[in-house]
């Protein structure tokens, strides 16, 4: 076993402008190779005959690592990659896509890291010396930013 510690992963797509659940491999208990369990789909069984399932409860901005990845760091999600793509999605449905460098990655990054919201999120509490009250919904949608690479999908 790695260190997958849920026991699954769920792959997801978007599909006329909709996000769908697309596949979930889980670990297959009755298989094991070289001391490694293989993984094999239940997302039939999970859809229990439906032919697909629309993600219509999630809301956010996916963020997706695109190109090398710059620097590894052991520890979670904090390696850098050469440039991110983000997917705004509101209740399962496309909304807009932006692509930055990792430069532009970086310095937003580090703006939303002076934020109330990142600070409660993180930690639970607010950073005292913070001057920043903005979220990072107000940050997504800052004029600079969505000017840069923005693109609505057709």
């Amino acid at each position: 076993m790695s260190s997958l510690t849920r026991g699954y992963v769920a792959t997801f797509e978007i599909k006329n402008n909709e996000l769908f659940l697309k596949d979930i491999q889980a670990y297959d208990y009755s298989q094991k190779v070289d001391g490694i369990r293989k993984m094999k789909s239940v997302l039939a069984e999970f859809l229990a005959g439906k032919p697909e399932m629309k993600i219509t409860w999630f809301t956010g901005v996916l963020m997706i690592p695109e190109g090398k990845r710059v620097e590894y760091v052991h520890q979670g999600y904090l390696s850098t990659y050469e440039k991110y793509l983000f997917i705004e999605i509101k209740e399962g449905n496309f909304v807009r896509e932006l692509r930055m460098p990792l430069k532009k990655y970086s310095e937003f990054i580090e703006k939303y890291k002076e934020t109330f919201e990142y600070h409660e999120a993180i930690c639970g509490c607010d950073k005292p010396d913070s001057t920043s009250n903005k979220t990072f919904g107000e940050l997504w949608n800052a004029e600079p930013l969505s000017q840069t690479a923005l693109r609505k999908r057709e």
